[in-house]
């Protein structure tokens, strides 16, 4: 048996066998050297790319926000100067319009002014015209016109012509005219309306804008002519149809005249 292993060892079916040489411990480390160098040098490089481009964008962000800044003063700037603008252009709107209203105020204040001259040159040239030996009164110009709802304006001149040796005392009435509810209305100015119209249309001496005439303001103290503007109201709901004034001398009428409304 003994010998039978002994042949098997020294045969060719005998194990085969390997014989390596040892190598130094550095030569054999130097692989892992240099993969630890390699990787070392990449992170080295990495961090530096990284700072670097972290500074850019710092630098970058900072520019921008100066510009930023810059551009949000300049809107600052034009925003001052469009409100700068807008204020004198509003200013001079106002003063445009003032000047507008004042003139349209004048022109009306004109047009009345010349009315009341031609109403004068008339009463004058009548006077001149008339018999000096009777006396006459007239009434010129008189007309009604709505200055506000349930409000009228009557403007008038009473005068007396010829021969005159004193002044004229007297009162101005209005006979009014109109239709309420179906029904025709009859009033008379000034006395009824302080009480009885005048309630009716809730105006108790004073509307918007308007102050009611009193009573005082139909009467009559002239020795040529009187200009007489009273504002008169009515209620809200009668419709106007005719209005008549009438001159009295005491309790005597001297003159009756209708009035354009």
């Amino acid at each position: 048996m003994r010998l039978r292993l002994l042949l098997r060892k020294l045969t060719i079916s005998a194990p085969q066998m390997r014989v390596l040489t040892q190598r130094p411990w550095y030569v054999r480390l130097a692989p892992y050297f240099l993969v630890a160098l390699a990787s070392a040098g990449v992170t080295a490089g990495w961090y530096a790319w990284s700072g670097a481009a972290g500074n850019k964008t710092k630098q970058q962000l900072e520019q921008e926000l100066a510009e930023s800044k810059l551009k949000l003063q300049q809107l600052y700037d034009e925003h001052a100067q469009l409100e700068r603008t807008a204020r004198t252009a509003t200013s001079q709107i106002d003063m445009e319009q003032a000047a507008r209203s004042r003139l349209t105020q004048e022109m009306k204040t004109l047009e009345a002014d010349n009315a009341r001259l031609r109403e004068e040159l008339a009463f004058f040239e009548r006077s001149i015209s008339a018999n000096q030996a009777v006396l006459g009164l007239t009434l010129s110009g008189a007309r009604i016109q709505v200055v506000q709802e349930g409000v009228y304006q009557l403007r008038v001149m009473v005068a007396q012509s010829g021969k005159i040796n004193a002044n004229f005392n007297g009162q101005l009435q209005l006979h009014v005219t109109g239709q309420q509810n179906g029904k025709t209305v009859q009033l008379i100015l000034p006395e009824p309306i302080q009480n009885s119209a005048t309630a009716a249309a809730g105006l108790t001496g004073k509307t918007t804008g308007y102050a009611v005439s009193p009573a005082s303001a139909y009467q009559l103290n002239f020795r040529h002519y009187q200009r007489l503007e009273i504002y008169f109201a009515l209620p809200a709901n009668l419709q106007l149809k005719t209005v008549q004034a009438k001159v009295f001398d005491g309790k005597t009428i001297r003159l009756t005249q209708q009035v354009s409304l």
